[in-house]
């Protein structure tokens, strides 16, 4: 790598997992989003300002049951509004390290037609918030996952010398970052591809140099 290279880093979000390591326990919606966004961005820029020789310009994409049908949830509606003052404060501790003040969301797919775009709503994937078919009153998330997986994979097919720097407690991502680091390797690029995160990897997973343990994280 070219010493004082500028290197794009796409951070993808397991946003309910990341609001359970770095939220504060509170109903304040506006609050939880922020704070959580401060402290992954800190997590993420203490990881990349330990490599000296480049300096970054880092994009966010968050994953979630973002929408009702096609109504989005409010903490949807609400990270647009806070994500750039959180950003400023997480990176003023790191030289070399710059976000984009836009959030991008997993509901509008890297890799997918804007035929296939929901009407009105602009994204590819509505619903991802049901009841429970069981009538328990709970919600569950559909498709979060697997939005995740297909565009780590389509991110580093299409852009192989860049960073991807995947936040999950969920062994499931594993699959994409190996096909990820794959195409990286494949294509000969200088691109690296990690998972952020407080607990280590499932034992049996070969996932020397993939992990790095999140600072901060409860």
């Amino acid at each position: 790598m070219v010493a004082g290279a500028i290197v794009s880093a796409c951070v993808f979000v397991d946003w309910n997992s990341q609001m359970h390591s770095f939220s504060p326990r509170t109903d304040d919606v506006r609050l939880r989003a922020k704070r959580t966004i401060v402290e992954l961005g800190r997590a993420v820029g203490s990881y990349l300002a330990t490599h000296k020789s480049s300096r970054f310009t880092v994009s966010l994409r968050l994953y979630s049951g973002w929408h009702r049908g096609v109504t989005p949830t409010a903490m949807r509606r609400i990270l647009p509004e806070v994500v750039g003052s959180a950003l400023e404060e997480a990176e003023v501790e790191f030289r070399n390290v710059s976000f984009r003040r836009q959030v991008y969301f997993g509901d509008r797919l890297l890799a997918a037609l804007d035929s296939r775009l929901v009407r009105n709503a602009q994204i590819h994937l509505a619903d991802t918030l049901r009841q429970d078919r069981a009538n328990t009153g709970r919600e569950r998330e559909k498709m979060v996952d697997t939005a995740m997986v297909a565009d780590i994979v389509a991110h580093a097919r299409s852009y192989p010398e860049d960073w991807r720097i995947v936040l999950s407690e969920d062994d499931d991502v594993f699959p994409a970052i190996l096909v990820a680091e794959y195409w990286t390797k494949n294509e000969r690029k200088s691109g690296v591809t990690i998972v952020l995160r407080k607990n280590e990897p499932n034992k049996h997973l070969n996932a020397k140099g993939l992990f790095i343990k999140a600072r901060g994280a409860r």
